[in-house]
């Protein structure tokens, strides 16, 4: 595993920096960078942030009685386990859902991960290492709920087309429903910051980003 030497009081004070940013932020860099993102206007680009967070804080006030992610996926009948990964794309998740065996698995190599860098570098004042799993779950909670409700706006076809500027056509971003899961874990655990600093913190442990690059560019 690689790592960037870097200053660790910098770090803190980026990190700091990072909790100031606002939700919005956050999720708009995330849908400017997706794999398959496609160029949105500025209205439809403000049309999925908003339909997205909605749609999350709308799941969040229907189980606002479930403090704890493993009692909610009792509750909607997912098994969890843990499985250690390979610590490279695909498999830098925290925990997945498989909806064809109704199982979520945690990546144990992330989470131990995630754990070692925040220990080292004396994060835990702004990132608690007890959230790292409940986030985790919360977030595939929200997975879950989205294979239960038909017409749900994050995996709808919200965007208007047209094919070589004739034919109509819609089509779904899938930034959209990862953007719902973060917005409603950070609700589900009445997080103070943005979950998405738990990503940066693996990309940076693991030397692909620079720390230049930690904060979010939009």
């Amino acid at each position: 595993m690689m790592e960037e030497e870097y200053d660790r009081e910098r770090l803190r004070n980026t990190v700091q920096a990072c909790m100031a940013n606002e939700d919005m932020k956050w999720y708009r860099f995330l849908l400017r960078n997706a794999i398959c993102a496609c160029p949105l206007r500025d209205e439809e680009e403000q049309a999925v942030l908003s339909g997205s967070m909605q749609t999350a804080e709308e799941l969040a006030r229907q189980f606002d009685g479930f403090t704890e992610p493993q009692l909610l996926l009792r509750k909607l009948g997912i098994n969890m386990v843990y499985r250690s990964e390979e610590l490279r794309e695909p498999y830098l998740y925290m925990a997945i859902y498989e909806p064809a065996i109704q199982m979520v698995y945690l990546n144990n190599s992330i989470l131990s991960l995630l754990r070692e860098f925040i220990s080292k570098n004396n994060l835990g004042i702004f990132t608690p290492i007890k959230d790292i799993e409940r986030l985790a779950l919360f977030h595939e909670a929200f997975h879950v709920l989205e294979e239960n409700t038909p017409g749900i706006y994050t995996r709808s076809r919200m965007l208007q087309r047209k094919f070589l500027g004739v034919y109509h056509y819609e089509r779904g971003l899938d930034s959209a429903s990862e953007i719902g899961a973060i917005h409603f874990s950070k609700i589900m655990t009445q997080s103070t910051y943005s979950p998405c600093i738990y990503s940066r913190y693996v990309l940076l442990a693991l030397g692909l980003i620079p720390l230049d690059s930690f904060l979010p560019n939009v």
